[in-house]
């Protein structure tokens, strides 16, 4: 799966075929960062595919999340926490 900017960490969900990814970019001429979290579906044994079923765009860059019961921190470049409440009644 291509994502269109740099992936920076996975987490898995509660449901080992789903996950949370955050990725992030540095604009080096603006020197500014932008980022984006998205839940994705691993396929089963017979397709390995990645499917993204959500995502959030954000005008900072992701350093670093954690996922906790049905809750995503993220730590963004911008010194702020994120808090984010995920849907996992599918997963």
């Amino acid at each position: 799966m291509d994502t269109a900017l740099f992936p920076c960490v996975i987490e898995s969900l509660r449901d080992p075929n789903y996950g949370l990814c955050a990725c992030y970019e540095l604009d080096e001429a603006t020197s500014t960062r932008k980022g984006e979290i998205f839940t994705f579906h691993v396929g089963d044994d017979t397709d390995s595919s990645l499917n993204v079923i959500d995502s959030v765009r954000l005008d900072a860059g992701v350093l670093d999340c954690k996922y906790l019961g049905h809750t995503l921190y993220a730590a963004l470049s911008t010194e702020k926490l994120n808090v984010y409440q995920v849907d996992a009644g599918n997963y």
